[in-house]
């Protein structure tokens, strides 16, 4: 079976300093994987780099079984969420959703697809609210179902409940594992909290455990 994605030897650095050494890392099919690690250890750098929004200096990023290094990162076919949700505040929770349909999609579908999805959410009725009447929880969960919609075939988050309460994250952070789950897709998130590591995901890796301990020469 034909891992979800494959990192191979990635290295990367900032002038001289090495943020990522050789580091590899394999997430199947269907799986959610965790990265944790102190801040400024480099999981928002291994994000960026599986997505192409930071360059890389050598090894190979390969999302289901095709390799993407120096493919655009319009054209990986990778979600990401950062910590920010990113939302049009001038749009309602409808409008934001379709952002994320292709355009492909025949109109007379649209309102269905975000009618799914926001049972999906737990969130049916919401198709006319403001985005700015909706809690955080609410606001990222909209942010993760608009990414789905474009229908990727991995996707990458980064420390998704940062900004929420402890209470909040425990709630929201079991919400987004069902979420992946029902919807099908892998995804590799980052987090420096063991426990939300836990609650979303099926296996959590230090990122120290995936880089190569070798002292530099």
């Amino acid at each position: 079976m034909t891992a979800a994605l494959e990192i191979r030897e990635l290295n990367v650095s900032f002038n001289d300093f090495k943020v990522l050494k050789n580091l590899n890392l394999v997430v199947e099919e269907g799986e959610i994987v965790c990265i944790i690690g102190r801040n400024g250890s480099g999981k928002t750098t291994l994000l960026r780099s599986i997505c192409g929004l930071q360059k890389v200096d050598s090894g190979k990023v390969i999302v289901a079984g095709n390799e993407v290094t120096s493919t655009p990162t319009s054209l990986r076919g990778i979600g990401m969420i950062f910590q920010r949700t990113l939302l049009m505040p001038q749009l309602d929770v409808a409008g934001n959703l379709g952002l994320g349909i292709p355009r492909t999609t025949p109109r007379v579908e649209v309102a269905g697809i975000i009618d799914n999805a926001l049972g999906d959410l737990n969130l049916a009725g919401y198709q006319k609210r403001n985005i700015n009447t909706l809690s955080g929880g609410e606001q990222q969960r909209i942010s993760i179902m608009r990414a789905l919609l474009a229908q990727p075939q991995f996707l990458l988050l980064d420390e998704p409940l940062v900004s929420q309460d402890s209470w909040a994250r425990e709630k929201f952070g079991v919400s987004i594992r069902s979420l992946l789950k029902k919807r099908g897709v892998a995804a590799l998130l980052v987090s420096h909290d063991a426990q939300e590591a836990e609650r979303i995901s099926d296996r959590v890796i230090g990122i120290e455990e995936i880089q190569s301990k070798e002292e530099e020469e």
